[in-house]
């Protein structure tokens, strides 16, 4: 199964069935999905949201999900950027 993910156009969401970590595609690149997800929870994190401070990853994560779709994508894009090792 292959789905948008989060909504944004070019990022999708590969999902392999139960037994499988799913897979984010962007630009013919695969990234395993918790990975990705984690990621983008650091980046968020950093930016010191004083709403945020101390709250679970899932809390945080719910935030992310909740944004508009041009902070989402920076999100995504500085997420992949630090998975990369830029």
């Amino acid at each position: 199964m292959r789905d948008l993910f989060l909504g944004l156009r070019g990022v999708y969401y590969i999902w392999h069935g139960e037994w499988a970590d799913p897979e984010i595609e962007y630009y013919g690149k695969l990234y395993n999905y918790w990975d990705v997800v984690d990621a983008m929870i650091e980046v968020q994190r950093s930016f010191d949201n004083v709403v945020l401070r101390g709250k679970s990853d899932d809390a945080v994560w719910a935030f992310i999900v909740r944004l508009n779709y041009r902070t989402k994508l920076m999100i995504f894009k500085e997420a992949i950027y630090s998975i990369q090792g830029y």
